[in-house]
């Protein structure tokens, strides 16, 4: 039997929503926002503290929470306890939203090298971004050999762009 590529059987604007083994969080969430055919819609439940770190704002930003802003606007949904599942997880977890962009929130030149396969550094946005897991360090997107590379200024506004919307903060 013949398997046919993804791209020619999902419709355009499709949407996701599943519960996801936490350990493999980042690399669906990466894969559904890199692909030539995205959701328009991605909803999971996810760890609450990796859904609490896509809505980061840009001092607290890691380097998923760059990639999840960039590709997409994050919302926190609500909240799931730990004794809401069988076998019980020894975390809460988070039902996250994320309506992704037709376009990155920033205009980037040079944004087809993220997509799987021409990034030496799949996934990366940043490049060396990430200043540790809770850490986002701003001057990490004009280092040396980023996945892309931008002007100090262009990485600041990147930051001040993706900020958390204020309805979430209420």
């Amino acid at each position: 039997m013949a398997t046919r590529p993804l791209v020619r059987i999902l419709p355009e604007g499709y949407k996701v929503a599943a519960n996801i083994p936490y350990y493999i969080t980042s690399a669906v969430i990466r894969h559904l926002l890199e692909s030539k055919v995205r959701p328009s819609r991605i909803v999971l439940t996810v760890q609450r503290e990796v859904a609490e770190r896509m809505v980061a704002q840009p001092d607290d930003m890691n380097l998923l929470a760059v990639s999840v802003q960039f590709y997409s606007q994050p919302s926190l949904v609500a909240r799931v306890p730990a004794g809401a599942f069988y076998p019980r997880p020894d975390v809460d977890s988070q039902i996250v939203r994320l309506d992704v962009r037709e376009q990155p929130a920033v205009p980037v030149a040079n944004v087809e090298q993220l997509a799987p396969g021409r990034n030496p550094d799949p996934g990366r946005v940043g490049g060396s971004g990430a200043g540790g897991q809770r850490g986002w360090q701003p001057h990490g997107l004009t280092r040396r050999r980023p996945a892309i590379s931008l002007p100090s200024r262009a990485a600041e506004s990147i930051l001040q762009r993706m900020s958390r919307p204020a309805y979430l903060d209420s």
